[in-house]
Protein backbone atom coordinates (compact mmCIF):
# COMPACT_ATOMS: atom_id res chain seq x y z
CA UNK A 1 0.00 0.00 0.00
CA UNK A 2 3.01 2.66 0.95
CA UNK A 3 4.15 2.18 -2.56
CA UNK A 4 0.47 2.81 -4.22
CA UNK A 5 0.27 5.45 -2.05
CA UNK A 6 4.08 7.02 -3.40
CA UNK A 7 2.77 7.03 -6.69
CA UNK A 8 -0.92 8.37 -5.64
CA UNK A 9 1.57 11.53 -4.16
CA UNK A 10 3.05 11.88 -7.72
CA UNK A 11 -0.09 11.70 -9.89
CA UNK A 12 -1.41 14.46 -7.37
CA UNK A 13 2.14 16.25 -7.77
CA UNK A 14 2.04 16.57 -11.25
CA UNK A 15 -1.26 16.29 -12.54
CA UNK A 16 -0.11 18.29 -15.79
CA UNK A 17 2.31 15.90 -16.10
CA UNK A 18 -0.37 13.15 -15.79
CA UNK A 19 -2.79 14.47 -18.33
CA UNK A 20 0.08 14.32 -20.66
CA UNK A 21 1.40 11.15 -20.56
CA UNK A 22 -2.17 9.08 -19.74
CA UNK A 23 -2.46 7.15 -16.72
CA UNK A 24 -0.71 4.16 -17.47
CA UNK A 25 2.14 5.79 -19.55
CA UNK A 26 2.58 8.21 -15.84
CA UNK A 27 2.52 4.57 -14.45
CA UNK A 28 5.47 3.47 -15.73
CA UNK A 29 7.54 6.91 -15.45
CA UNK A 30 6.28 7.05 -11.57
CA UNK A 31 8.02 3.58 -10.60
CA UNK A 32 10.65 3.82 -12.96
CA UNK A 33 11.54 7.27 -10.79
CA UNK A 34 10.38 5.50 -7.62
CA UNK A 35 12.74 2.48 -8.21
CA UNK A 36 15.78 4.70 -8.75
CA UNK A 37 15.33 7.51 -6.55
CA UNK A 38 13.74 5.71 -3.64
CA UNK A 39 12.77 7.60 -0.42
CA UNK A 40 15.81 7.94 1.66
CA UNK A 41 14.18 11.15 3.93
CA UNK A 42 11.70 10.40 6.96
CA UNK A 43 9.94 13.69 5.03
CA UNK A 44 8.73 12.95 1.62
CA UNK A 45 8.94 17.00 1.02
CA UNK A 46 12.59 15.63 -0.54
CA UNK A 47 10.79 12.42 -2.58
CA UNK A 48 11.10 13.96 -5.70
CA UNK A 49 14.42 16.57 -5.28
CA UNK A 50 16.11 14.08 -8.36
CA UNK A 51 12.70 14.37 -10.54
CA UNK A 52 14.77 16.69 -12.88
CA UNK A 53 17.91 14.77 -13.14
CA UNK A 54 15.67 11.53 -13.80
CA UNK A 55 13.80 12.77 -16.70
CA UNK A 56 16.21 13.93 -18.45
CA UNK A 57 18.05 10.65 -18.59
CA UNK A 58 14.45 8.95 -18.92
CA UNK A 59 12.96 10.89 -21.53
CA UNK A 60 15.78 12.72 -22.81
CA UNK A 61 13.88 12.94 -26.44
CA UNK A 62 10.94 14.37 -25.22
CA UNK A 63 11.46 17.87 -24.44
CA UNK A 64 7.73 18.90 -23.50
CA UNK A 65 7.92 16.25 -20.75
CA UNK A 66 10.70 17.76 -19.33
CA UNK A 67 10.12 21.01 -19.36
CA UNK A 68 6.87 19.96 -17.36
CA UNK A 69 8.50 17.87 -14.63
CA UNK A 70 10.61 21.32 -13.81
CA UNK A 71 7.91 23.52 -14.26
CA UNK A 72 5.39 21.42 -11.60
CA UNK A 73 8.72 20.39 -9.70
CA UNK A 74 8.97 24.47 -8.83
CA UNK A 75 5.61 25.07 -8.18
CA UNK A 76 5.53 22.21 -5.61
CA UNK A 77 8.79 23.00 -4.46
CA UNK A 78 8.73 26.72 -3.85
CA UNK A 79 5.65 26.71 -1.87
CA UNK A 80 7.70 24.77 1.06
CA UNK A 81 10.80 26.82 0.43
CA UNK A 82 12.18 29.36 2.88
CA UNK A 83 11.88 32.84 1.99
CA UNK A 84 14.88 34.71 3.36
CA UNK A 85 15.00 38.57 4.41
CA UNK A 86 13.72 40.56 1.45
CA UNK A 87 15.87 43.45 -0.35
CA UNK A 88 14.64 46.11 -0.07
CA UNK A 89 16.59 49.51 -1.85
CA UNK A 90 14.89 51.76 0.56
CA UNK A 91 15.88 50.28 4.09
CA UNK A 92 19.59 50.86 3.05
CA UNK A 93 21.77 53.36 4.89
CA UNK A 94 23.19 55.88 3.33
CA UNK A 95 26.64 54.28 2.65
CA UNK A 96 24.92 50.57 1.11
CA UNK A 97 22.67 53.13 -1.10
CA UNK A 98 25.63 54.77 -2.42
CA UNK A 99 27.30 51.50 -3.50
CA UNK A 100 24.29 49.58 -3.46
CA UNK A 101 25.44 47.91 -7.31
CA UNK A 102 28.52 46.35 -5.40
CA UNK A 103 25.67 44.63 -2.83
CA UNK A 104 26.52 40.73 -2.89
CA UNK A 105 22.24 39.28 -3.65
CA UNK A 106 21.18 36.13 -4.63
CA UNK A 107 17.68 34.80 -5.05
CA UNK A 108 15.13 33.70 -2.79
CA UNK A 109 15.30 29.81 -2.12
CA UNK A 110 11.31 29.77 -3.47
CA UNK A 111 12.10 30.98 -6.30
CA UNK A 112 12.31 29.20 -9.52
CA UNK A 113 13.34 29.75 -13.19
CA UNK A 114 12.16 27.98 -16.24
CA UNK A 115 13.48 28.67 -19.69
CA UNK A 116 10.99 26.62 -22.40
CA UNK A 117 11.12 26.70 -26.26
CA UNK A 118 7.77 26.47 -25.93
CA UNK A 119 4.27 27.77 -24.50
CA UNK A 120 4.53 26.13 -21.19
CA UNK A 121 2.30 28.20 -19.12
CA UNK A 122 -0.76 28.24 -21.49
CA UNK A 123 0.08 24.66 -21.68
CA UNK A 124 -0.54 24.34 -18.32
CA UNK A 125 -3.27 25.65 -18.03
CA UNK A 126 -5.15 23.73 -21.10
CA UNK A 127 -3.43 20.52 -20.13
CA UNK A 128 -5.71 20.55 -16.48
CA UNK A 129 -8.66 21.62 -18.12
CA UNK A 130 -8.91 19.09 -20.21
CA UNK A 131 -7.49 20.85 -23.72
CA UNK A 132 -4.52 20.63 -25.81
CA UNK A 133 -2.16 17.92 -25.94
CA UNK A 134 0.84 19.33 -27.64
CA UNK A 135 2.13 23.42 -26.50
CA UNK A 136 2.55 25.40 -29.22
CA UNK A 137 6.28 26.29 -29.98
CA UNK A 138 6.78 29.43 -28.64
CA UNK A 139 9.94 30.51 -26.41
CA UNK A 140 8.99 31.50 -23.21
CA UNK A 141 10.73 32.82 -19.53
CA UNK A 142 8.57 32.07 -16.40
CA UNK A 143 9.29 32.73 -12.95
CA UNK A 144 7.80 30.92 -9.90
CA UNK A 145 7.84 32.21 -6.40
CA UNK A 146 6.06 32.21 -3.57
CA UNK A 147 4.43 35.71 -1.97
CA UNK A 148 1.25 35.29 1.22
CA UNK A 149 1.59 31.55 2.01
CA UNK A 150 0.72 31.35 -2.29
CA UNK A 151 2.90 30.12 -5.15
CA UNK A 152 2.60 32.34 -8.45
CA UNK A 153 3.90 32.37 -11.77
CA UNK A 154 4.31 34.82 -14.09
CA UNK A 155 5.51 34.66 -18.00
CA UNK A 156 8.26 37.05 -17.66
CA UNK A 157 10.54 39.56 -20.41
CA UNK A 158 13.72 37.69 -21.61
CA UNK A 159 15.81 40.41 -20.49
CA UNK A 160 14.58 40.27 -16.38
CA UNK A 161 15.24 36.66 -16.98
CA UNK A 162 18.31 36.76 -17.84
CA UNK A 163 18.90 39.09 -15.41
CA UNK A 164 17.33 36.95 -12.71
CA UNK A 165 19.39 34.22 -13.73
CA UNK A 166 22.71 35.73 -12.74
CA UNK A 167 21.64 35.83 -9.17
CA UNK A 168 21.33 32.02 -8.92
CA UNK A 169 24.64 32.58 -7.49
CA UNK A 170 25.98 34.96 -5.45
CA UNK A 171 26.72 38.62 -7.91
CA UNK A 172 26.12 42.26 -7.84
CA UNK A 173 23.60 44.30 -9.49
CA UNK A 174 27.20 45.56 -11.42
CA UNK A 175 28.48 42.52 -12.10
CA UNK A 176 24.85 41.14 -14.07
CA UNK A 177 24.11 44.57 -15.73
CA UNK A 178 27.63 44.00 -17.41
CA UNK A 179 27.80 40.18 -18.36
CA UNK A 180 24.69 40.80 -19.67
CA UNK A 181 25.15 44.42 -21.64
CA UNK A 182 26.49 42.66 -24.49
CA UNK A 183 22.51 40.18 -24.80
CA UNK A 184 20.69 43.34 -24.40
CA UNK A 185 19.07 45.17 -27.04
CA UNK A 186 19.10 49.32 -26.69
CA UNK A 187 15.27 49.22 -25.57
CA UNK A 188 16.24 46.45 -23.31
CA UNK A 189 18.61 48.58 -21.63
CA UNK A 190 16.02 51.49 -20.98
CA UNK A 191 14.19 48.40 -19.19
CA UNK A 192 16.69 47.72 -16.83
CA UNK A 193 15.67 50.35 -13.63
CA UNK A 194 12.17 48.87 -14.39
CA UNK A 195 13.28 45.49 -14.05
CA UNK A 196 14.79 46.19 -10.99
CA UNK A 197 12.06 48.15 -9.35
CA UNK A 198 9.83 44.65 -10.44
CA UNK A 199 12.63 42.39 -8.38
CA UNK A 200 12.35 44.65 -5.27
CA UNK A 201 8.81 45.33 -5.40
CA UNK A 202 8.20 41.51 -5.61
CA UNK A 203 10.52 40.60 -3.02
CA UNK A 204 12.54 38.03 -5.37
CA UNK A 205 16.40 38.54 -4.11
CA UNK A 206 18.21 38.22 -0.84
CA UNK A 207 21.23 39.73 0.42
CA UNK A 208 24.09 36.97 0.69
CA UNK A 209 25.52 36.02 3.79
Amino acid sequence: QYWYRLIGLMQSEFPATLKYLGLEEFNVFAENYLVTYPSQHFSLNHLFDRIEIFTKNFAAKDQILQDLIQFEFALSKSFDSAQNEIFNPSLLNDVEQLTIENLSLNLQPHVFLIKSQYNLDDFFDELNNDGVTKPAEKQSFIIVYRKENAVWREVIHKGLFLILQEFKTKNTIDFAIDKLSENFTESDGEKISDWFAEISQKGWLTRSL
